[in-house]
């Protein structure tokens, strides 16, 4: 596998205002690109089939780190699912907001493992 994903041709490169770098690689296989993002937390790697199947996909990441308050929990750090408002008091699921970790702001990190997790899994 490493053979496959090592990085031959830079196509593109750019730095995030939040201080992730982006860069797409060509591997030696044309037809499987690499987008490795590197940021404070560390170096995250995704493989795609095509150059617009990565450029897409690290658009979406750069608009998905602009975003100031976590969009899932409106920056409140708490998740309300199925329930009710009953005399002002919310019955119901409620737990920590899965997108932020409960901190109400997504970091780089929260938004390199949410875009992960979602376009595996799915929502």
């Amino acid at each position: 596998m490493d053979e496959i994903c090592t990085p031959e041709r830079l196509v593109f490169e750019a730095k995030h205002p939040s201080g992730v770098h982006f860069s797409l690689w060509e591997t030696e296989n044309p037809h499987l690109f690499t987008l490795s993002l590197l940021s404070s937390n560390g170096e995250t790697e995704e493989v795609f089939d095509t150059e617009e199947d990565a450029r897409q996909f690290a658009r979406k990441l750069w608009r998905d780190m602009s975003v100031p308050n976590c969009w899932k929990c409106g920056g409140k750090g708490i998740f309300y699912g199925r329930g009710i408002v009953e005399n002002g008091v919310f019955k119901g699921y409620s737990g920590p907001c899965f997108a932020c970790n409960g901190k109400g702001k997504q970091t780089n990190g929260d938004v390199l493992r949410c875009a992960t997790y979602w376009k595996y899994r799915g929502l």
